[in-house]
C-alpha cells in the first residue's frame, strides 16, 4: 500500500516597501526634472530681481545662466530677457513722459509711434497708445477752453451764445458746456450786485463824510456847541460810538485852539476881536473921555470877568493919575 506524502508550504515571506519597489525609469525622469526646473525657475528669478535697475556685464550673466545647465540658445535668450528687464523702470519712465509729453502737444504721433516701434509695441499696441494721446489732447483744449472762455462770459466781455459757441466747438458736449455758461453767468450776476452794492455803500459813505465835515466845521466856528455836533452826526447817521468819538477829538482840537481871555474861552479871531474892544475903553478912560464906572460898564458888556476888568481899569487910572469928569467918548461897542 502506497504511502501519501503531504507536502506542507513554507510561511509567506513579510511585505516590505523598499523589497518590492519596482523601478519606474519615466517617473523618476520626471520627478527629477520637476526638481530642476523649479531651482532653475526660482534661480532665474532671483537672478532678474536683482538686476533691475542695474549695470550688467554680459559675459558674466551668461556665464552664470550656463552654471544653471541652461542650452546656450536658451542661455542668450534668457541673457536678453534679463537685460530688457533690468531697465524696465527706466524704459516705462521715459515712455510715460513721450505719451505725456504727446498729449500735451509737445511732441507729434509720429514722433511717439518712432518711440514705440523702438519698443517693439505690436500695431494694436500702438494704436491703443495714440488713441489714448488723442483723448489727453481733447482734454486738453476743452480745460483750455474753458479756462478762457468762462472768466470772459463772468466778466461781460463775451455773451452766453458766444461762449456757448466757443465751448461746443472745443470738444465740450452740449449739456456739459450750457452747465458752465449757466455757472458763468450766475457769477456774473452776483459780481453785478456786488458792484452796485459797494457803488452805493461808497456813495453813502461819500454823502457821510461830506456831511460830518460840515457839522465839525460849524462846531470849530462856534456855530453850534457839542449838543449840536453830537445831534447833527446823529441825524447824518453815524454809529453813536462813533458819534461820541468824533465829538470827543472835535472838543479837544477846539479846545486846544482856543484862547481863556479875561473868564471867556474864545477862538483866535474872536480873542483878538476883544483884544481890540477892551484895548479902545482903555484908551477912552485914559484921555478921560470916560470915567471908571463907564469904562467898567463897557468891559462888562464885552463880557470881561468883573476881576479882571476892575483890574484892567485900575492898571489904566493908574496912568492918568486920578478919575476926571464924563467927557465926551465913542462907544467901542456901537461906534457912537
Amino acid at each position: 500500500m502506497a504511502k501519501t506524502v503531504q507536502t506542507v508550504p513554507e510561511p509567506a515571506a513579510a511585505y516590505s516597501p523598499i523589497q518590492n519597489k519596482v523601478p519606474h525609469p519615466v517617473r523618476d525622469f520626471i520627478i527629477e526634472w520637476s526638481i530642476n526646473i523649479l531651482i532653475l525657475l526660482f534661480g532665474t528669478t532671483t537672478l532678474v530681481q536683482a538686476f533691475i535697475d542695474q549695470p550688467i556685464d554680459r559675459p558674466t550673466l551668461v556665464g552664470m545662466l550656463r552654471d544653471t545647465a541652461m542650452s546656450e540658445a536658451n542661455v542668450q535668450v534668457m541673457a536678453d530677457a534679463i537685460i530688457y528687464k533690468s531697465i524696465q523702470n527706466v524704459r516705462q519712465s521715459y515712455l510715460s513722459a513721450a505719451i505725456a509729453a504727446a498729449g500735451k502737444g509737445v511732441m507729434s504721433i509720429d514722433e511717439l509711434n518712432g518711440i514705440l516701434a523702438d519698443f517693439n509695441y505690436s500695431p494694436l499696441a500702438q494704436q491703443y497708445v495714440v488713441s489714448h494721446v488723442q483723448i489727453l489732447l481733447r482734454e486738453m483744449l476743452a480745460s483750455e477752453a474753458k479756462s478762457e472762455v468762462v472768466p470772459m462770459v463772468a466778466s461781460g466781455a463775451m455773451t452766453s451764445d458766444q461762449g456757448l459757441q466757443q465751448l461746443e466747438a472745443a470738444g465740450i458736449q452740449p449739456q456739459q458746456a450750457q452747465l458752465y455758461i449757466t455757472l458763468a453767468e450766475t457769477k456774473a450776476a452776483v459780481t453785478l450786485a456786488k458792484k452796485e452794492a459797494a457803488a452805493e455803500a461808497k456813495a453813502l459813505l461819500q454823502e457821510q463824510r461830506n456831511a460830518t465835515r460840515t457839522a465839525v466845521a460849524e462846531f470849530q466856528r462856534g456855530v453850534i456847541n457839542e449838543a449840536g455836533l453830537t445831534a447833527a452826526l446823529l441825524a447824518i447817521g453815524l454809529d453813536p460810538a462813533l458819534v461820541t468819538s468824533i465829538v470827543a477829538v472835535q472838543d479837544a482840537t477846539r479846545t486846544g485852539r482856543m484862547k481863556l481871555l479875561w473868564g471867556q474861552l474864545l477862538l483866535p479871531a474872536d480873542a483878538k476881536v476883544l483884544s481890540e474892544r477892551v484895548a479902545a475903553v482903555l484908551e477912552q478912560l485914559k484921555k478921560q473921555f470916560l470915567t471908571v464906572d463907564q469904562a467898567l460898564a463897557q468891559l462888562k458888556q464885552l463880557g470881561v470877568d468883573d476881576q479882571d476888568a476892575n483890574a484892567l481899569v485900575a492898571k489904566a487910572a493908574a496912568l492918568i493919575g486920578k478919575p476926571t469928569a464924563t467927557g465926551v467918548f465913542v462907544s467901542p461897542i456901537t461906534g457912537q
